[in-house]
């Protein structure tokens, strides 16, 4: 009987696991660039450098992903 409610317990620490695993895959943050003068509206690009219209360093803003 011991060995059945150990076997249970690991079981539904398992599942526990992987539930909790799937859902932080939704909405994750992810670092992008944007020009601070939002020259081009709210267009963001992947990595850093200058925006194209006025010339400014983009700044980091975080976009959510689903």
């Amino acid at each position: 009987m011991k060995k059945l409610k150990l076997i249970l317990g690991f079981v539904a620490l398992g599942m526990l696991s992987a539930c909790n695993q799937g859902d932080a895959g939704h909405e994750e943050e992810h670092a992008h660039y944007a020009c601070p003068m939002t020259c081009e509206g709210d267009k963001t690009y992947h990595e850093d450098g200058t925006c194209p219209v006025c010339k400014m360093d983009l700044e980091d803003v975080a976009v959510l992903e689903e």
